[in-house]
């Protein structure tokens, strides 16, 4: 049984005020030709499709677009993440199903599983959208004021127990480590408050392959157990990530999946340059990509925004590094600092940044600001 895994599409997602629907249209239309080249028995899709709970309606066209090219080609499974309002994206779900394309519903109880069948037998697939612990908590008896997001999830993969027998397969949406060791590096669009919705990847232990979204770098969490990752670079943090989708074949229950990730190119990459004004301003074969450009010129470029505009259109911030800007404050111990009161410390910030004092019209702003 050949799957074609992907994740965190966020459809719809504004990266540094930039629309990204053009780039996602670009990368989707890369996923219909692997489908075409690797003919997988299904495409599996965990979570995050849209970026936000109510997408906007170009989004919903672009992803309507997407599936009804995928469809006729193959099986589609897919769950609604953190990102994703549950009850909107399963809208219909139910009708869907019978022509091959199956979204999961939010969680009321029980998994939705659904059967498929090859040469060498039976191969289940679960749907596991993501779970809160206030989504499980009505369900179960007893005392739930302590329910966490790993007995949560637990708890909803016991009350659906598979058939070990024959082969498995979950597709799931949490951020989930081995031995309490994180498989990767949250990123700057995953927010984890504390690590409490975190999930022991010996939960899955019953399942021979699990499609895994939340995290953006692709990542093998442990046997079986994978991210695919985004299929696009959504912020600086993910530079020097190698987006792709991950084909997997099961054939054997007790022979471990194949694995193979197929690389995605976008349209625009996602760069970060630093040097000085003269370095940066020859143009080079990335200049539509977007970049975070870093100055380390000691005196500040004239225009450098709109130079700089010219050749980088795509560029989302310009920020220096040099002599000036690392010598904020330096001269005071950190204890003087504790003592000092926000209008004293913004008054050393502009000292140091501007070598003088604040007019009186000034410091009569940033106190009016404070207050």
């Amino acid at each position: 049984m050949k799957l074609l895994h992907i994740a965190d599409l966020h459809i719809g997602k504004i990266f540094s005020g930039y629309n990204l629907l053009e780039d996602q249209r670009h990368i989707l239309r890369q996923v219909l030709r692997l489908v075409c080249v690797h003919k997988p028995d299904a495409v599996l899709v965990a979570g995050d499709v849209y970026d936000k709970q109510v997408p906007s309606a170009e989004a919903v066209l672009l992803l309507n677009e997407f599936l009804e090219e995928l469809v006729p080609l193959t099986k589609v499974f897919l769950i609604g993440g953190n990102h994703d309002s549950l009850d909107r994206l399963s809208f219909a779900g139910g009708i869907l199903s019978s022509v091959g394309l199956h979204i999961a519903k939010a969680y009321d109880g029980t998994l939705q599983r659904v059967a498929l069948n090859d040469e060498f037998g039976k191969l289940y697939i679960t749907l596991l959208p993501y779970i809160r612990p206030s989504a499980v908590r009505r369900f179960m008896e007893g005392d739930t004021d302590n329910l966490s997001y790993n007995m949560a999830v637990e708890y909803a993969l016991s009350a659906t127990p598979v058939d070990k027998t024959v082969r498995n397969v979950l597709l799931a949406h949490q951020y989930v480590a081995t031995a309490g060791v994180d498989c990767a590096k949250p990123d700057d669009s995953v927010h984890q408050i504390g690590g409490v919705d975190r999930i022991e990847a010996a939960l899955f232990a019953d399942y021979d392959y699990v499609a895994l979204g939340h995290l953006h770098e692709m990542a093998k969490v442990t046997e079986g157990v994978y991210y695919s990752g985004t299929p696009l670079k959504y912020s600086y943090s993910e530079v020097n990530h190698t987006k792709c989708a991950l084909l997997v074949d099961i054939v054997d229950k007790n022979v471990a999946p194949t694995v193979t990730p197929l690389p995605l190119t976008p349209q625009r990459d996602v760069r970060q340059l630093r040097g000085s004004f003269a370095e940066l301003a020859i143009p080079l074969a990335y200049t539509e990509d977007y970049v975070n450009i870093t100055l380390t010129d000691d005196d500040e470029v004239m225009d450098a925004h709109a130079k700089l505009r010219e050749i980088y259109p795509n560029y989302t911030d310009i920020r220096y590094d040099n002599k000036r800007t690392r010598a904020v404050l330096v001269d005071l111990e950190a204890s003087e600092l504790e003592e000092l009161s926000p209008f004293e410390l913004f008054e050393g910030f502009y000292r140091q940044q501007n070598g003088g004092e604040m007019t009186e019209f000034q410091r009569k702003v940033v106190r009016q600001v404070l207050e």
